[in-house]
């Protein structure tokens, strides 16, 4: 499906900026924790979808969050679903909790002193300290932003020779994917 987009750009050494005076929207993250008689781990999820002026959702929808435990790798990929992977170059999603019906998954107890959170919409990690080391309930409310929206933000392109091409995490040539152009600019 192809989509056309307006907006600004502005050339900087070997990268082409779209819109690069409006700021990216980042999904807003708070955490309770709180205590029950549970020998286990709850969290839960709330999730908060953005509205439009009607008060229709324009937001996807709770789909995954990945919570870590004082380091990355020892994680939980919470999800609505189950995620089986169908195509060889689709994910593999490892360590896999479904919500249940009241939005949370319960774990086995551990220790730990802090919790890493990530989700759609979010840049990195945001890490929240334990406030109180017998807290077994973490509940964590995620306002989402707006998906569908017809403006780039605050993204680039690298220009290499004369293709475009998509940006990997380090910020390079993602090698994975083809040129942005495929005719020549």
């Amino acid at each position: 499906m192809e989509k056309n987009y307006e907006g600004s750009w502005k050339l900087s050494e070997n990268k082409v900026l779209l819109n690069p005076d409006l700021k990216k929207e980042f999904a807003k993250i708070k955490m309770r924790e709180s205590r029950n008689d549970s020998d286990s781990i709850t969290i839960k999820i709330n999730y908060i979808p953005k509205k439009d002026g009607s008060g229709k959702s324009i937001s996807n929808g709770f789909i995954m969050a990945t919570v870590y435990f004082d380091k990355k790798g020892n994680d939980i990929n919470i999800l609505k679903s189950p995620y089986v992977r169908n195509r060889g170059w689709a994910p593999h999603i490892r360590r896999q909790s479904i919500l249940n019906n009241e939005n949370s998954v319960t774990i086995p107890k551990k220790d730990f002193s802090q919790l890493g959170f990530r989700t759609y919409n979010l840049n990195d990690y945001i890490i929240f300290n334990r406030a109180d080391k017998d807290s077994n309930v973490f509940e964590f409310d995620i306002e989402d932003i707006a998906t569908e929206e017809d403006t780039i933000r605050d993204e680039f392109f690298i220009l290499d020779g004369k293709f475009l091409y998509y940006p990997n995490r380090k910020g390079r040539v993602d090698v994975m994917q083809l040129p942005l152009a495929k005719k020549k600019i």
